[in-house]
């Protein structure tokens, strides 16, 4: 049998899921409640880590489900929420020690960026008004 095409393949997405004595079983039966037998099966749910105090996991599944996985989470009575979706696993746990995503940090980096036009022209504004920098 032949190999799947990269663009046949499966697409995943990771999710990292927070919330009270979770496990196994009560995701699935979350998920289930929700969208159904049929729906759980399309989804490709898998489980890739928990902690140990059963406080947070990773979880992956299909691309095209994600929304409809956060939406049983969201509708579901229990105290569980997505913290956060990710295509690659090391993307989902890269944080820094101050706690904000990568994307925070580029976002604050980019807000005090100039780019090399701006910067001639604070220049240019700097020597006709005298100011020294």
């Amino acid at each position: 049998m032949k190999p799947l095409k990269p663009s046949m393949r499966e697409n995943k997405r990771y999710l990292a899921v927070s919330g009270d004595n979770l496990s196994r079983d009560k995701i699935e039966g979350i998920i289930k409640e929700f969208i159904g037998i049929l729906g759980l099966a399309k989804s490709g749910l898998g489980f890739i880590k928990m902690d140990k105090d059963k406080s947070k996991a990773v979880i992956s599944v299909n691309r095209e489900a994600v929304n409809s996985i956060r939406a049983s989470f969201a509708a579901s009575p229990e105290n569980i929420s997505v913290k956060r979706v990710s295509g690659t696993l090391r993307g989902l746990e890269r944080k820094n020690k101050s706690g904000k995503t990568t994307q925070e940090i580029k976002n604050e980096l980019r807000a005090g960026w100039l780019s090399p036009s701006d910067r001639k022209r604070e220049r240019k504004w700097k020597a006709k008004n005298r100011i020294i920098s």
